[in-house]
């Protein structure tokens, strides 16, 4: 897999860490991932990608002034996702 040099940001708190364990395909090995907000790291792409759209949380929110047949407030289909961690390529090829 290709290696990525770039900065991994914690967008919950400044200057906080992340320690995981990873593994992309079955067979692979599993290894640990340790990183701390604003610093650099060289890391598979794989691990990039699973960074900037797998942690994150949807934000429930509902649709203004509409509601189902008992009143209750209809619930958005599209909540808003929120990272809670990116990594920042530092190159772009």
């Amino acid at each position: 897999s290709r290696i990525i040099k770039g900065v991994f940001q914690d967008h919950e708190k400044k200057g906080g860490s992340l320690t995981f364990f990873f593994k992309k395909f079955k067979g692979d090995p599993i290894k640990q991932y340790d990183m701390v907000d604003g610093h650099e790291y060289e890391v598979p792409l794989s691990v990039v990608k699973h960074l900037n759209s797998n942690c994150c949380y949807k934000q429930d929110s509902y649709l203004d002034g509409l509601s189902d047949a008992m009143g209750h407030p209809l619930k958005n289909p599209n909540p808003k996702k929120t990272n809670r961690f990116s990594f920042k390529p530092l190159e772009y090829n």
